[in-house]
């Protein structure tokens, strides 16, 4: 019984401490990230808006590029349909239309998505992608 007792303690002892060297790096990450929030609140690089509200801008900002794409790849896909050896005969324009599209906004995306993923370490430098839309 009295080896039962040890084990449970022991293990449960290692549990602690490994919780508590968790909780201490977590600390440790959160006073880096507070300081690096006062830098740039220095610098003059984060506005006084609420998280809420950057979060708005970013959703509405993400909506206008939507349409912006949507509206680019539209004139792509005109621009296909009005190609005789593009445009099928067999389908009608509007079925051609919507295929073409959803296709092309398929590829962007999928594009966009494995360019700001990928990363290339060269020298100990880290280099990364990042797409944005034309202004």
């Amino acid at each position: 019984m009295g080896n039962i007792i040890e084990i449970m303690q022991k293990y449960f002892g290692d549990q602690n401490n490994k919780y508590k060297i968790e909780k201490l790096e977590l600390k440790k990450n959160i006073d880096l990230l507070e300081n690096k929030i006062k830098l740039l609140e220095k610098q003059g690089n984060i506005n006084n808006i609420s998280s809420e509200e950057k979060c708005d801008v970013c959703r509405e900002e993400e909506i206008q590029q939507e349409k912006d794409l949507k509206e680019s790849v539209m004139k792509i896909v005109d621009n296909m349909l009005e190609n005789d050896g593009i445009n099928s005969s067999l389908l009608p324009d509007y079925i051609e239309r919507k295929l073409y599209t959803n296709i092309l906004i398929m590829i962007i995306s999928l594009l966009k998505e494995t360019l700001e993923t990928t990363n290339v370490t060269l020298l100990n430098q880290k280099i990364s992608l990042k797409v944005e839309p034309n202004k």
